[in-house]
């Protein structure tokens, strides 16, 4: 993460806080994946133990979301429609 959220250690402290307040605490992110030249947006909940890893394997050519967390939502292009944003 740059350096314009992770100012003086807060999002350490925001990432200590999550995870004592909740066993089942995640993140909700966005994800774009081009499969056979089609292009998906997902949402995808990955839990805590594994966010260091899913921010780490964005930078891999090829990497499944699925191995980082739950698919909640996902559908054809970039964007998900404004009723589910």
């Amino acid at each position: 993460m740059d350096d314009e959220h992770n100012n003086d250690g807060k999002h350490q402290d925001l990432m200590q806080y999550i995870a004592s307040s909740d066993e089942n605490a995640g993140f909700i992110m966005h994800v774009n994946v081009t499969i056979e030249d089609e292009d998906y947006w997902a949402y995808l909940l990955v839990p805590m133990e594994k966010y260091d890893d899913f921010m780490a394997a964005q930078d891999d050519a090829l990497c499944n979301i699925k191995d980082y967390g739950e698919i909640i939502e996902w559908g054809p292009g970039t964007d998900a429609p404004p009723h589910i944003r």
